[in-house]
């Protein structure tokens, strides 16, 4: 017997999920229509519940490209590269914010990593499992069609971890790869940030 009854078998969700994304393909084509829809509050807990955190981190992949689509609509450019920085960050924080994901800031730490501090985050998962996948993968996609190469986001704090913020670090893989490793080893944040 499954601890949520209430909840639909997990094939039900992947076909769900599977006719959404053939759906969300033909929408994209059709830029006139609507191409997003409003996330119930715990939705992304409990699909982290059911899937877990790594198909959290694809959907979000997913939105991602949505949003890069969305922010150069903003921007009135095909190349978000080529975007003022501040505008860039400007319609990035408005567009979240103003479908409830909460606020936004940009810092820059180093010329090859910068952090991304969200503020009342929508997705901060829960006291179980605190983090925020969906959004290391929105971010994720976003920065990698932004700089046209690989890019690696790391969340370094966590609103459902007790922390005032949720921090996102992002940067080439082999950067965001030696800071996790610092971290790993114990040292905070700030100082491993200062290493690079």
């Amino acid at each position: 017997m499954s601890a949520h009854p209430e909840q639909p078998p997990l094939e039900s969700i992947t076909t769900a999920t599977t006719a959404l994304a053939e759906e969300s393909d033909a929408v994209a084509a059709t830029p006139s229509l609507p191409r997003e829809i409003q996330l119930p509050s715990g939705l992304l807990e409990d699909l982290r519940a059911i899937a877990g955190a790594e198909a959290l981190e694809t959907a979000g992949r997913r939105a991602g490209t949505w949003l890069a689509a969305a922010l150069g609509e903003v921007l009135a450019t095909e190349n978000l590269a080529q975007a003022p920085t501040q505008a860039f960050w400007d319609a990035l924080g408005e567009i979240l914010r103003g479908r409830g994901w909460g606020r936004l800031r940009q810092e820059r730490v180093h010329s090859g990593l910068g952090v991304v501090v969200a503020e009342e985050w929508m997705e901060t998962g829960s006291a179980a499992a605190p983090g925020c996948p969906f959004t290391v993968g929105l971010l994720a996609a976003l920065f990698e069609d932004v700089a046209g190469a690989p890019v690696a986001v790391l969340e370094t704090a966590c609103e459902g971890r007790g922390e005032e913020e949720c921090r996102f670090v992002f940067g080439s893989e082999a950067a965001v790869r030696e800071l996790r490793a610092r971290l790993e080893d114990g040292v905070s944040e700030e100082a491993a940030l200062a290493g690079f």
